[in-house]
């Protein structure tokens, strides 16, 4: 028997076992918990023995060695599964919708600094804000991006002219101190050989 019948054999045979299910308690979940083995995939099936949920792959992995093939795998709902699998590509595709209308973003507006749709576009042009699109958005916080960089290393500069002053400044202070000193020294000196 080729390994693709046997694996199909498999998963009918499980399948059927669903049918068991009324009499079994399995854990409630709202969503298809990641497979307990790999903690990639999400799992398809739930072993009563192991009391852990399993991948399609992990599952046959697992149960394929003889002491663990007395064990009771159960498909988890297909339609759960499903859903799962809608509600990851309806929240992708919520990202890229407008928040306030639901429809998608298609233009930046610089005054609100946000991602706009057709009907926010409107209302930006109504108040007179600047909108983009992608391209220019892109082109725009480029040039921006430049102008600050430009303005911080204006302001290294500037400090850094600052500290060299105060540096300057210090030495300056540090040889008057060390002159003042020598003076007293030397006074100090003249005062004690003349007395």
């Amino acid at each position: 028997m080729s390994h693709s019948k046997k694996n199909a054999k498999n998963t009918k045979a499980k399948v059927s076992q669903i049918n068991k299910l009324s009499d079994l308690q399995l854990p409630f979940v709202k969503e298809v918990p990641k497979c307990m083995n790999c903690q990639k995939k999400s799992s398809q099936f739930y072993c009563t023995k192991c009391k852990a949920y399993f991948c399609e792959e992990c599952e046959q992995k697992a149960h394929s060695i003889k002491i663990f093939q007395t064990h009771k795998n159960f498909l988890i709902n297909p339609l759960l599964v499903e859903l799962e699998e809608e509600n990851k590509k309806h929240k992708k595709q919520k990202e890229n919708l407008c928040s306030l209308h639901q429809k998608p973003l298609i233009k930046f507006c610089s005054k609100e600094n946000r991602l706009i749709c057709v009907k926010c576009e409107k209302k930006c042009q109504r108040k007179d804000h600047i909108t983009f699109s992608f391209d220019e958005s892109l082109k725009y916080f480029k040039k921006k991006n430049k102008t600050l960089l430009e303005q911080i290393e204006k302001e290294k500069k500037t400090k850094r002219k600052t500290i060299k002053n105060i540096e300057s400044k210090q030495n300056q202070l540090n040889k008057k101190f060390e002159i003042k000193l020598k003076i007293k020294m030397v006074k100090s000196l003249y005062y004690e050989t003349r007395y």
